[in-house]
């Protein structure tokens, strides 16, 4: 079963779990709280235009990342030429 919240944060979604009847007498096996963002439909216009800009963003800042010879950001995987032999 999937149950989807809209919480503030990670604690509010957890306490509400916590409450929620079936779960507070033993009605789930398990539960797993994840964050989820909703890209469709888009909450609101270029939303999702947004959040691929701030995890590119977040990318770029990672270590091990630079320019791609075709402007493209990409990862360094290892040392070498790149070129199979």
């Amino acid at each position: 079963m999937i149950i989807v919240v809209e919480a503030e944060d990670q604690l509010d979604a957890e306490a509400w779990i916590a409450a929620e009847p079936y779960n507070a007498h033993g009605g789930f096996n398990g539960v797993v709280v994840r964050s989820w963002s909703q890209v469709l439909p888009e909450p609101e216009p270029s939303a999702l235009r947004r959040t691929l800009e701030e995890e590119r963003a977040k990318i770029a800042r990672e270590p091990g990342v630079g320019a791609l010879e075709d402007g493209r950001r990409g990862r360094t995987i290892g040392a070498g030429s790149g070129r199979a032999k």
